[in-house]
């Protein structure tokens, strides 16, 4: 299957490289909604690369796909939302219907009887990424899955075959449109990761599998098999199983991206600044210095204060709470006439409120108590900072 796949070009620099692939789009629609990175996921908006055709209700840009070649297909590139919604939907699937449909195999296209029979005939289209994402189950649970990522080996853009069909529910006035990604067995060389991939095509069958003119037979059938020609795969970091981390360290190889353990043993165990980070649970990498964000880390650690007197913690260090013992009266063998414990009371009485709220008297049992609590709770940074 295919639920993971990266994307980093941005709208121009796709077109270029769509131009250099001999794809020419004439248009590219929508590329505002489009959301590009490392770390794609369904349910977002992604670049689809389709023929027109007045079939489909199409309307043509005046300006052809190739100036040089009128009679060029009319291609133009869609932001689509992976996911494909039938057009007979009457109002959003929520997001658990939306990853029923993220691919589609390639036995139930062959199928008459399948909901892919009404886009296969003229609905055909191609999904670009730098490539894709799969998890080798090894063990139980999530610590069992190991991330590997497949790539065209001289860094090409994969072409995927995939569907795509528009929308629009009731009582809306645009249109939605949305792509589902082929999937086929794998090939044999990737079989020990997944018994399923994504039908990738080779140049020579782009121009057939994309003609909405013709519908469809066995010749198109044929195309969906597996095809890995080209393709090179490795492990990466586990950091990619989490949606939100994003950056170019996740489709590194995991021996040469930062701060990976790789990097750490290699070292013999003793990492340099350069190579001992860890990954953000939030953020992954996102073009950020790692070097200079553990640093950071580091004088955070060691109670480094900032600008506001603070660590970068942006919380105080507690702070030891110190009791004072009470003065001990002298004590006097004869006792005080009573008209003088009169009056200390009256004194007592006539406090102010303030003066009332002072720290109650502790035994010598408590302030010891106080004391080891006080040592106990002491923050991490003083420590460090004993030398």
């Amino acid at each position: 299957m295919c639920g993971r796949f990266a994307l980093e070009l941005g709208a121009e620099e796709l077109q270029e490289e769509l131009r250099r692939m001999n794809l020419p789009p004439r248009e590219f629609r929508r590329p505002e909604i489009v959301r590009r990175g490392y770390n794609l996921a369904p349910n977002t908006n992604q670049p689809i690369l389709r023929q027109l055709s007045p079939q489909n209700g199409d309307s043509f840009p005046s300006e052809p796909c190739d100036p040089s070649d009128p009679a060029s297909p009319p291609l133009v590139l869609e932001a689509a939302k992976w996911g494909l919604i039938p057009f007979w939907t009457k109002s959003p699937p929520n997001y658990a219907q939306g990853l029923k449909t993220i691919n589609a195999r390639d036995d139930s296209i062959t199928s008459d009887r399948s909901m892919w029979h009404a886009m296969r005939d003229r609905k055909r289209c191609l999904v670009f990424c730098r490539g894709y994402f799969e998890w080798l189950k090894k063990g139980e649970g999530k610590m069992g899955k190991v991330p590997y990522f497949m790539k065209r080996k001289d860094g090409g853009l994969v072409a995927m075959a995939g569907l795509w069909d528009r929308v629009r529910y009731e009582g809306a006035e645009e249109y939605i449109h949305s792509f589902t990604i082929i999937t086929t067995h794998s090939s044999p060389s990737l079989s020990f990761l997944h018994d399923r991939m994504p039908v990738i095509l080779p140049p020579s069958q782009i121009e057939t599998w994309l003609d909405p003119s013709r519908p469809w037979d066995k010749d198109l059938a044929a195309l969906l098999k597996p095809n890995d020609e080209g393709l090179e795969w490795y492990t990466v970091r586990p950091d990619v199983g989490k949606v939100g981390n994003e950056g170019a360290e996740l489709v590194k190889p995991v021996d040469e991206a930062k701060g990976s353990l790789m990097v750490f043993f290699g070292k013999g165990g003793k990492a340099g600044k350069e190579d001992k980070g860890v990954p953000s649970s939030r953020g992954g990498s996102k073009g950020v210095d790692v070097k200079n964000e553990e640093e950071k880390d580091e004088n955070v650690l060691l109670g480094e204060k900032g600008e506001n007197g603070l660590s970068e913690n942006n919380a105080p260090l507690p702070v030891p709470v110190q009791v004072t013992p009470a003065k001990k009266r002298p004590v006097s063998s004869t006792p005080e006439p009573p008209s003088n414990s009169k009056k200390a009371k009256t004194e007592m009485t006539s406090l102010p409120t303030s003066a009332k709220k002072t720290p109650k008297r502790s035994s010598a049992k408590q302030k010891a108590n106080e004391e080891k609590k006080a040592e106990g709770s002491m923050p991490i940074t003083a420590f460090f900072g004993k030398k």
